[in-house]
């Protein structure tokens, strides 16, 4: 399977869950342009850059059916490549993700943008704090830690640049009627507290999937990966081992 982080993060974001999937799978996950590792390049500001990066390292691997997971960011690219390249997917968890962004979503991400474009070290930090304590339900263990990190995988902030506006797209251009074309089984896990990809936004996503069933985490919000890691564990795995036939 191919995972895909969320927005300022890294591939380091899934290290927990990939320890945990090595027996019995073999995982791989990749840094999102501009993200951690990976340079920016021509950035487009669109989903349709993000998903085809996505299926130039699927062809990469060797072009067969594999199951493809995202976080919120990352749910919504897998997403986007279900539905235009069905001959590489087998299965598809989408984490935390919405296929469409409202007006709050729009002006948060804006923010961010301009922010980053200012440049100022200190300003970038405070961003990413408050981001933080917006998308957590639970206190944050080892903050200044979680902090540095997302630091470090912004780098210069070009790519975190490029992918929001991917995201400001989808207010205009949304995702969801792409979701009808997508055939394979797709798990959508959410957290109820979550504010910025709420429960409302996963049954949107569920109406349009053809082959699609919803998990919901009573005790976490946004940063479900760290909050319920167990419960999104279990609910990866049974999902995966299930036959396709």
């Amino acid at each position: 399977m191919v995972l895909v982080h969320g927005l300022g993060q890294d591939h380091r974001a899934w290290g927990t869950l990939q320890r945990e999937l090595a027996r019995g799978f073999r995982t791989y996950a990749y840094d999102l342009r501009g993200h951690g590792g990976t340079p920016v390049g021509e950035a487009s500001g669109t989903l349709a850059q993000l998903g085809s990066d996505l299926v130039v390292f699927l062809d990469w691997l060797g072009a067969r059916p594999r199951a493809l997971v995202g976080y919120s960011l990352g749910g919504t690219v897998v997403l986007w490549v279900a539905a235009r390249r069905p001959d590489l997917v087998s299965k598809v968890v989408a984490i935390a993700t919405s296929s469409v962004v409202g007006e709050r979503a729009v002006a948060g991400y804006q923010r961010e943008i301009e922010i980053l474009t200012g440049r100022d070290r200190e300003a970038i930090r405070e961003m990413i704090s408050e981001h933080i304590a917006m998308t957590a339900h639970k206190p944050v263990s080892g903050l200044q830690e979680v902090v540095n990190y997302e630091l470090e995988c912004i780098g210069d902030g070009e790519g975190f640049r490029n992918a929001a506006t991917a995201m400001i797209r989808l207010r205009q251009e949304p995702l969801t009627p792409e979701l009808g074309r997508i055939q394979v089984p797709v798990l959508l896990i959410g957290g109820a507290h979550d504010r910025f990809c709420p429960p409302k936004a996963q049954h949107i996503m569920l109406e349009a999937l053809p082959n699609g069933r919803y998990v919901e985490l009573a005790d976490a919000g946004h940063r479900v990966l760290e909050e319920a890691g167990g419960a999104v564990l279990a609910a990866v795995r049974s999902f995966l081992e299930e036959s396709s036939g």
